[in-house]
């Protein structure tokens, strides 16, 4: 059973999440699976959910040229059943350059600097204390296997800046500007967003959950 949910010194847990995703970033290959959950709705209603399932795999002895694999199946389905599900299969594997997407048998191939992405993010300096920087109102809670779960929430402004840098890189890469699309306009905003980590009783990284609301 879970132990009582304190608030704590702010100060301490956010210096406690950096060394432990510092160690975390600081190893060279890793394995992970993952999970998602992508409720779309208009006005609130409901109209489709999306859940995913798949597993990721990291390679970067050579940092200058990481490489990163990946696999997701997702299911799309209507929440009342009215629709038959929908299933979809998409392999993802980057490196030396260059992105490779099979989605459902059909492959892309696209440009993705990832040497320039990495000195971009750490260029105006430490981007893990940045990211956790943008993180609030941390509390956390002990279970009786030692295992601490350290929640909290967005500072939506900072989260939202980093999303439209991500996207303006991204889109560079493909030689986009957004000008090109004339009057149409691509807004990703996160409305609220919180999540939680999962720490062991040494202080490794166990896991990690992110909820957001787009609106």
């Amino acid at each position: 059973s879970a132990g009582a949910v304190v608030s704590g010194d702010q100060a301490a847990i956010r210096d406690r999440l950096i060394a432990a995703t510092e160690q975390a970033n600081a190893l060279k290959t890793y394995e992970a699976d993952y999970s998602m959950f992508v409720a779309m709705a208009i006005n609130d209603v409901r109209l489709m959910d999306i859940n995913g399932i798949g597993g990721l795999k990291y390679d970067a002895n050579d940092a200058s040229n990481p490489k990163i694999a990946m696999d997701m199946d997702m299911t799309m389905s209507t929440p009342d059943g009215s629709v038959e599900p929908s299933f979809s299969r998409m392999d993802m594997y980057l490196t030396d350059g260059y992105y490779y997407i099979d989605q459902d048998g059909v492959k892309q191939k696209a440009e993705m600097p990832i040497e320039a992405l990495l000195t971009q993010l750490t260029a105006s300096g430490d981007s893990i204390s940045q990211s956790v920087g943008m993180m609030r109102d941390f509390t956390q809670a002990t279970a009786d296997n030692g295992v601490t779960t350290i929640s909290y929430s967005y500072d939506t402004a900072q989260l939202n800046a980093l999303v439209d840098q991500a996207l303006d890189t991204a889109m560079g890469a493909q030689g986009l500007d957004m000008s090109m699309l004339g009057d149409v306009t691509m807004d990703f905003n996160v409305a609220d967003a919180q999540g939680e980590m999962r720490l062991s009783e040494s202080g490794e990284l166990l896991g990690e959950t992110l909820s957001m609301n787009m609106g």
